[in-house]
C-alpha cells in the first residue's frame, strides 16, 4: 500500500492516473470518477503473476489531492517476495512521469 499526495485537483489526479495505468499495460476493470475509485489488472506472464491494482482518489482541499494505491498478486512458488512491492513501485514511476508531462 502506498500513499501519495499531489498539488492538483481530483479530476487530473484521476486522468493521469489512467494514463499510468494504460502505460502500464493494465486492463481497467473498473472506474468511477465520481467517487474517484480505479480498479485495473495486469496480464499474466509466463513467470510473472497478475497484478491487481486499486486506486483510491481523495480531495483534501481545492488543490491537493491524496492517492491510495493497494496492489494484491496472485503468488505462486516461482514468485520472489518482494514482486507485488516491485510492481507498485514501476506503477509510481510511470504515474510520476505522466504528471512531468503534463
Amino acid at each position: 500500500m502506498s500513499k501519495l499526495n499531489f498539488f492538483y485537483d481530483r479530476s487530473s489526479v484521476f486522468e493521469v492516473s489512467l494514463q499510468a495505468l494504460q502505460r502500464r499495460k493494465y486492463k481497467l476493470l473498473e472506474t468511477d470518477p465520481v467517487n474517484g475509485i480505479i480498479k485495473a489488472k495486469s496480464k499474466p506472464g509466463l513467470l510473472k503473476p497478475s497484478v491487481a491494482v486499486e486506486i483510491h482518489i481523495q480531495q483534501i482541499s481545492e488543490q491537493q489531492t491524496t492517492l491510495d494505491i493497494h496492489s494484491r498478486i496472485n503468488k505462486n512458488w516461482l514468485t520472489p517476495d518482494n514482486y507485488e512491492s516491485a510492481a507498485e513501485k514501476k506503477f509510481i514511476y510511470t504515474l510520476y512521469k505522466c504528471f512531468e508531462k503534463r
